[in-house]
């Protein structure tokens, strides 16, 4: 039995195992928890709160010192310890129009590295989600640039199967109309459903795509003449 690519096979996977009623027992113990989240999200919101709710997924400050997903090789999990010091980095320092040019060199460098190694998309979701879940400050401003940076990234390619329901259960869990966090949260959804009807992206968001995100507001008020354009490759 042969399988095209990467995807189809993981999509293989994820079925099977859930046809099968099997628990994944191998991997990160991030993988371990997020193959738990269809049989969670089944048994109601509570499930799945406290599920989303373990320590492993939380938020932190301190710098990983592996990655949170199985890679191939050493080469990439040195890469994955980097980009979330890099993450960590973009959402340390608070955007201003003198210094914008490194937050937006930094997050198309980021969205490049995942693009160039598949491997490594999983990954980014995982830390961006960590970054973003149970933040003590949740609608404070380096909050909301992390909350941008996985908007610039739903609207790239998405994860695989057991990570895209992952994504999608921490998405509905912050959605909000009444938060900044929330609504980003929503923007998150929205490009997730997009995404998946079009297809993944094969060039990162352009300079212009990234200071449109992270410099106004998307939701109107701000910039009430602004318009949402969706680029093509």
């Amino acid at each position: 039995f042969q399988v095209a690519s990467r995807e189809e096979r993981d999509s293989w996977v994820y079925f099977i195992v859930h046809s099968c009623n099997a628990k994944k027992t191998s991997g990160t113990r991030t993988e371990r928890l997020v193959a738990q989240i269809p049989e969670a999200a089944a048994q109601g919101d509570e499930a799945l709160g406290r599920l989303l709710d373990e320590p492993e997924l939380l938020f932190t400050r301190d710098p990983i010192v592996k990655s949170l997903t199985s890679l191939p090789t050493a080469s990439l999990e040195a890469q994955a310890v980097s980009m979330f010091k890099a993450l960590l980095l973009y959402t340390g320092v608070v955007i201003e129009s003198k210094a914008v040019d490194y937050h937006v060199s930094l997050a198309q460098n980021l969205i490049d590295k995942a693009l160039a190694h598949s491997e490594l998309r999983n990954e980014m979701y995982c830390q961006l989600i960590k970054l973003t879940n149970r933040h003590p400050y949740p609608n404070s401003s380096l909050t909301i640039q992390c909350w941008q940076m996985l908007c610039l990234v739903t609207g790239v390619f998405l994860p695989t199967r057991y990570f895209l329901e992952y994504l999608r259960a921490h998405l509905r869990r912050n959605a909000d109309h009444h938060s900044e966090g929330g609504r980003f949260a929503m923007l998150c959804e929205n490009y997730v459903r997009k995404n998946e009807a079009a297809g993944a992206r094969k060039f990162r968001p352009s300079r212009m795509e990234t200071l449109s995100l992270i410099t106004r507001s998307p939701f109107g008020g701000a910039s009430p003449m602004a318009l949402d354009v969706s680029l093509c490759n």
